[in-house]
Parts: C-alpha cells; structure tokens; sequence
C-alpha cells in the first residue's frame, strides 16, 4: 500500500510539470493555444499506443452509443480550454497560484452537482463539513496569493527586465482578474472530469474515453489554430535550438490520465484527489521557488506554505469526513 500512496504522489507532479513545459513551449511558438495543440497531440498519439498495446483501442462491440449522454462527449472541449488557459495563466502568476486556485472553484462546483444533482449525479445534502472544508480552502488561498512579496535579489545582482517581459506581467491594480478567472477554469476543469468519467462509464473503458478526450480536445485546438492563423506556429514548438524538454507536457499528460485510470481501483476516487493534490502542491513551490524548465522565479514565503497545508487539510476533509 505504501509503494500506492508514493506512485499516487508522484503521479500528481506531473500536472505542473506538463504545465511548466507548455509554458516554456508557449515562449517558442509564441501562443498558449498552439503550445497546448502541440501538447494534445503528442498526448493523443501515446494514449492510442496504450489503448492498442492494452487491446481497449475501439472495442466498442458490446457498447449502445445512444445510451451515452451527448454532454458525456464534451470532455475533450473542457480539457482543451483548461489546459490552453492555464499555460497561458502560468506565466502570469506562477506555478503554486496556477495549480491551487483552480481547486476552489472545484469544490464550490462539486458542492453544487451535489446538491442538485446535475449530470446523472445522485443528489445529496450538504453538511456543515463540506462547508467548513470549502472555507479552509479558501482561507489557505487568501494567505497564498497575499504572500508578502519581498526581493530575491540585493540590489547590485537585481536583473534588467525588457520592454517585453514587463508587458507580459499582470499590474498589481489588476491582479486580482486573473487570479479570479483561475478560479473560475475549475469549474472547466470539474465539467470535464464529470464528462470523461460518465464517458467512460458508458463505453466501459475509463482508457477509452479518456483518449476520445483528447481526440476530441485535439481537434477542437487545431480548428482554433486555423481560425486564428497560427496553426503555421506549430513548426516552431519543433526547432532544434529549443531544449528538448518543452515538448513532453502532452507525455506528462497521457501519463497522469493513464495513471489515473491504473491507481483508481486499487487507492479510490478521494485518496486519488487528494495524493495527486500532495504532489501538484510541493513540485509546484519547487518551480516557483528555483524556477525549474526555466520558468520565472518567484518568492514562497511561509506564508504560502502555510496557506498550502491549510488548503490540504480542507481538501481531506472535503474527501474524507
């Protein structure tokens, strides 16, 4: 059990890691949506190889399609808008605000599928417990993104920031929109989860589904690549002067949804949620402290850890009483 609650962590740290290449991926093509396009389709092509090797790859002979709802098929959509935005998000206000402010607009979500019931879900009441787990969670986001902000620097080693870099930076008049919206890509993120998984029920396969999901995801991308004209930017995420490394975000992602799909049976759904949450947290403070896949470095202060511990103890709370 102990070497599942271990894979179950590492397995988490693959969100901000396919996060962080695609950010880095996103400063060669000079766009979120063709990072994460590039991104989809390298998860697209794995998570095909694993359905085949697996022999799940279209066996769909026992399976009524008109039984499946049609919102069960926008998982794809979902998931390319979450993914597209938060590589856009993580230049914006780094790795940990990235990766933990998403998770209150799940809860609150969640609250609400719950209480009414919407998407096949079975209804059940609210308990005073949700309520006060959804409240640490937002306490521990307060203290995250109120972090005293303090120089890393001494002031003769301070680095020159061009024209461009300052353009790229959120004024703190309006850093509160995108922290906001980042709330808000939960609930994308919640309807895709809720999608993929009652896909995944239908077709009696969770790989299945998942990789109609990115099918789906992938070719919604490229369609927004064309409309925009930046589909030609594609070649760029491939240039040989660029570090190897920018194009494994969609690798790191077909193996968090694999893993998923593995660890599922043998830990569950709430101890999936929240060792998966251990792992995206800590790996987080890592890239935004020492700047991994050269992201920009950013201050974590006790504060901000502090802030995280809270948010975990609402989580299992959340999943767990």
């Amino acid at each position: 059990m102990i070497v599942l609650v271990l894979l179950t962590i590492i397995l988490g740290t693959f969100i901000p890691l396919q996060t962080a290449t695609n950010a880095r991926l996103q400063r060669s093509v000079n766009s979120a949506l063709v990072a994460s396009f590039i991104s989809f389709v390298i998860s697209t092509i794995l998570l095909a190889f694993i359905a085949l090797g697996t022999g799940e790859l279209g066996n769909f002979s026992s399976i009524n399609i008109s039984d499946i709802p049609w919102w069960s098929w926008t998982g794809g959509l979902f998931g390319a808008m979450y993914v597209a935005y938060i590589t856009f998000l993580f230049r914006t206000i780094g790795s940990v605000q990235t990766i933990v402010l998403p998770i209150f607009g799940q809860l609150v979500f969640s609250l609400f599928i719950d209480k009414f019931g919407w998407f096949d879900m079975p209804q059940c009441s609210i308990s005073v417990v949700h309520i006060l787990s959804v409240i640490f969670v937002f306490v521990g986001i307060l203290l995250i993104v109120n972090q005293p902000v303090s120089s890393r620097f001494k002031q003769s080693e301070k680095v020159q920031v061009d024209t461009k870099t300052v353009s790229q930076n959120v004024s703190k008049k309006n850093k509160w929109l995108p922290q906001i919206s980042a709330v808000l890509i939960g609930v994308i993120l919640t309807l895709n989860s809720v999608a993929n998984g009652r896909l995944g029920v239908g077709l009696s396969s969770a790989l299945n589904a998942s990789l109609i999901s990115f099918i789906a995801g992938t070719l919604f991308l490229g369609i927004l690549c064309l409309i925009t004209h930046t589909l030609g930017q594609t070649v760029l995420g491939f240039q040989r002067q660029d570090p190897w490394w920018i194009r494994l975000g969609g690798v790191f992602g077909a193996i968090f949804v694999f893993g998923c799909t593995y660890l599922i049976p043998h830990v569950g759904v709430s101890a999936l949620s929240v060792l998966t949450l251990l792992g995206q947290m800590a790996l987080s403070l890592v890239i935004d402290k020492y700047g991994v896949f050269q992201a920009d470095k950013k201050t974590v202060s006790v504060q901000a850890i502090l802030g995280i511990l809270i948010m975990l103890g609402g989580v299992v709370v959340f999943n767990f009483l």
